[in-house]
């Protein structure tokens, strides 16, 4: 119970609420009492809380949102459809998600079950994209639609294809076996080597070492490149 009018401030949490009305000791329908819904949502949110209701959303303590609100239906007025792209992830979400889904599984389930929000698209070939289907898909297809993406948005790739050994270095694909250039297919456009003293030079870790061959000697593997034979 509480005494006098109902302010911001000394509003009680709507879990305390439910510990008397739980439809067993009192009723539970809010509206019997409250007759003015709208009053108490003002009460209990913020005026901005359309746009910051996502950080509770999100903190996987959405126990003070259930006992009035229904995940599956009462998110999903927003969350649906073409206002998910706009309200929640930017336009390009659909080809770059999985990099969140592989560093912030949990947040992502905070909102989308794994098993029905993820087979509808990955059930057919395991965690093959859709894209991964189209007709000149095949790297060894000219064009090859595999090689535009790459060079769009190496990012998106490397998050599911992280062990380029396995899946890019193959022999007749992106297979640097010798250290020769321009004897295996490309993958850079030819304004790479534009870049001056890139930052392969300082960092025995960069990204180019997954694939190419780390070595000084004149005329050979990565460095010959550009330094050819001295």
């Amino acid at each position: 119970k509480t005494r006098g009018p109902l302010k911001s401030d000394n509003f009680p949490a709507m879990q305390t609420c439910f510990k008397c009305h739980d439809d067993a000791k009192a009723p539970a329908t809010c509206e019997i009492c409250h007759t003015k819904p709208a009053e108490v949502r003002k009460l209990m949110h913020p005026t901005d809380y359309k746009h910051s209701h996502k950080f509770d959303a999100n903190a996987n303590d959405r126990k003070k949102c259930q006992p009035c609100h229904q995940a599956e239906t009462f998110c999903s007025d927003c969350h649906a459809g073409d206002n998910l792209t706009g309200s929640v992830h930017d336009l390009n979400y659909r080809f770059n998600h999985s990099l969140d889904a592989k560093g912030k599984e949990v947040q992502c389930q905070s909102c989308h079950d794994k098993e029905a929000f993820c087979v509808p698209c990955h059930q057919q070939e395991g965690n093959i994209p859709q894209s991964h289907q189209t007709a000149n898909w095949n790297p060894r297809t000219n064009p090859s639609t595999h090689a535009q993406e790459a060079q769009r948005d190496m990012e998106s790739c490397a998050a599911c294809h992280d062990e380029p050994a396995s899946t890019c270095a193959q022999p007749g694909c992106h297979w640097d076996g010798d250290g020769i250039r321009g004897n295996n297919p490309t993958i850079h456009a030819s304004s790479i080597t534009d870049l001056g003293h890139g930052p392969w030079h300082n960092d025995p870790g960069f990204q180019c070492f997954q694939c190419h061959i780390s070595t000084n000697e004149p005329g050979r593997g990565f460095c010959g490149y550009c330094h050819g034979e001295q």
